[in-house]
């Protein structure tokens, strides 16, 4: 489940990967309680934050995170796989990063005015339909809006 995370601080990898590559630069990036979060760098360089210095200047910064697998790398880099199985791990990702506090509020109320409009929405039409209190009850328990 995606949750809003107040981001203090972070900087960019740098230097070269195991395989002597220059790191791709994404953005280490970690809140109050010192959790660690991935920002992927052109998530960042959408927003004009292109470097260390830049990024500073923008904590807090209020974002939007969602946790998924990830697949992970042996010694030299390749992808680690176990009995023809890809191993995996649960990595913490930023998915948006929010103008402002209030934005990442304005965000959460949209969604939640979504599930509103929708809900009344199906009611609506299946009142319209003749179905009963009954069945609109179940498909309102039902439905994943």
């Amino acid at each position: 489940m995606a949750q809003t995370i107040e981001i203090i601080r972070g900087n960019f990898s740098t230097g070269l990967d195991v395989n002597g590559k220059p790191k791709k630069g994404n953005f280490s990036a970690y809140d109050e309680d010192g959790e660690q979060y991935f920002i992927n760098k052109s998530l960042l360089v959408d927003k004009g934050i292109n470097t260390d210095a830049e990024a500073k200047g923008k904590f807090p910064m209020w974002v939007r995170c969602v946790v998924k697998p990830c697949g992970s790398l042996d010694a030299s880099g390749q992808p680690l796989v176990v009995d023809g199985k890809a191993v995996t791990s649960q990595r913490a990702e930023i998915t948006r990063l929010y103008d402002s506090y209030e934005q990442s509020i304005q965000s959460d109320v949209n969604k939640a005015a979504r599930a509103i409009d929708v809900a009344s929405g199906i009611e609506q039409r299946a009142k319209t339909a003749g179905l009963g209190e009954q069945a609109i009850n179940n498909i309102m328990a039902n439905s994943s809006f």
